[in-house]
């Protein structure tokens, strides 16, 4: 059938005019997809299913819809929130709760399919497909009258909906919510990050310092050290698989490489840096929490061989050399470059450049960043890094690091303890915004001023003046 054959009809309504033979065998094969789909992802389903020695292949036509189980609204509540989804989490983009004022609220996800779906009877006849969730506010575009601003909250605000239906809107519920789950629900949250960058003009290392240790983190990354655009490195805590795709944008948020499932303890002394991986949280926290945000069980970095001269493994310890500069990075737990096999995407990269360092998502990783005027050539630099291993206990309350910097000596840290270097407390916060051989400019000060033996460099920003001497 073609749309021409019922002129000025919508799309969506031809299915309603086929002859009704064929309109059965559409049904037919909708329902088996259906069933088919159900007992293969909800459990429910599937027990009651096996409960009357049912298949989905038994479905011979479509009178024998009949010997179906049937849900009911309690099991909605009794599956609240996401047991009775057919789908993976992230394909939902867009959730829809009732209030909960009489138990429960009852939840339901959408793709963007059901989204493309829900809009026909929009275009039919001007009434929102969703009102039995309790809106039968139409699409503006579609009707004269005027939506609720709630309504304009669409995916974009659909966790913050759910949180909220969850708490039966209250805002002392959800704000009781929020503090006990807020390692794992944050986002959007925004605080102070205190930021730690050294720069030598072959290599650079930053580190944003002690933030929200253990918090899962959608769109950071809590440090790395980079020779170049293209020569650099980062570690995190993944949270979900690689997608198998050559677009990094396709990546969730946090994702494999976005984010992080959990932000490390962070601390850095000019040319090094440790970083404490211990999550705050895990499936014991919360099942329902878990079954929407399970993270992996291991720890990565980003590696790629391609962009470096050379890169060499010695013992726990990785190090990356290019144009005179080095990135070194150590690991408690073992790490081993996973192979671009068909699961990973390879992107553009003809050598693996995935170090992942399995067994647990708890670990140490140590980095150290050097160049060849300082530090000789490479071997020179990799001698003095392998000339002892850093020393990491691992007890129940968190990890205790020492180790021997070849830059700055004797450096401690712990999951909880004082920053050490030396023997001298560093801090985590408060640093000043620049400090170098040529002067010191403190956090937020106007007067900016550096200067060498033979020339000074003056900025005042209250007489908006520049001025080179």
């Amino acid at each position: 059938m073609k749309n021409g054959e019922f002129p000025g009809m919508h799309p969506a309504s031809a299915m309603d005019y086929l002859p009704v033979a064929q309109l059965r065998e559409v049904q037919f094969a909708r329902l088996k997809e259906t069933v088919r789909r159900a007992y293969e992802n909800v459990a429910l389903f599937r027990k009651r299913m096996d409960e009357r020695r049912l298949k989905p292949s038994d479905l011979r036509r479509i009178e024998d819809v009949v010997k179906l189980p049937f849900m009911v609204k309690t099991d909605l509540r009794d599956n609240y929130p996401f047991g009775l989804f057919a789908c993976p989490m992230r394909e939902i983009v867009r959730f829809h709760a009732s209030s909960g004022t009489t138990g429960k609220p009852i939840v339901v996800g959408y793709t963007q399919e059901d989204l493309d779906v829900i809009l026909a009877p929009m275009a039919m006849n001007g009434e929102e497909a969703l009102g039995s969730m309790g809106s039968d506010t139409p699409i503006a575009l579609l009707s004269t009258r005027p939506r609720l601003l709630f309504d304009y909250f669409t995916e974009l605000f659909a966790q913050v909906k759910l949180i909220a239906a969850i708490n039966n809107n209250d805002p002392e519920l959800v704000r009781a919510w929020l503090h006990k789950f807020d390692a794992i629900v944050n986002f959007g949250f925004l605080g102070q990050a205190n930021t730690y960058a050294y720069r030598h003009r072959k290599v650079s290392l930053a580190s944003v310092l002690d933030h929200r240790f253990g918090r899962m983190r959608d769109q950071v990354h809590s440090w790395q050290a980079a020779i170049d655009e293209d020569a650099m490195v980062f570690t995190t805590h993944p949270m979900t698989a690689p997608k198998v795709t050559e677009d990094w944008s396709d990546d969730d948020s946090p994702g494999y490489w976005t984010g992080s499932a959990s932000m490390p303890r962070s601390a850095q002394f000019r040319r090094t840096a440790v970083h404490i991986y211990q999550p705050a949280w895990d499936e014991a926290t919360d099942a329902t929490l878990w079954s929407v945000f399970p993270y992996r069980q291991f720890t990565h970095a980003f590696v790629p061989q391609d962009r470096f001269d050379e890169v060499r493994q010695v013992g726990n310890w990785t190090i990356a050399a290019k144009d005179g500069g080095y990135i070194a990075l150590w690991s408690w737990r073992t790490p081993v470059f996973k192979a671009n096999d068909p699961g990973v995407p390879a992107r553009t990269f003809t050598k693996p450049y995935d170090l992942v360092a399995d067994g647990g998502p708890d670990n140490v990783w140590i980095v150290e960043v050097g160049n060849d005027e300082q530090d000789g050539d490479l071997d020179a630099f990799v001698a003095s890094l392998t000339a002892g291993d850093p020393v990491v206990d691992r007890s129940p309350d968190g990890f205790d690091v020492a180790w021997t910097s070849p830059s700055c000596g004797a450096v401690q840290f712990s999951s909880a303890g004082a920053f050490t270097v030396a023997g001298k407390e560093q801090p985590l916060g408060d640093h000043p915004r620049h400090e170098g051989p040529w002067g010191i400019i403190e956090h937020e000060s106007a007067q900016h001023e550096l200067s060498n033996s033979a020339n000074t460099w003056k900025l005042d920003f209250d007489a908006a003046t520049r001025t080179v001497s």
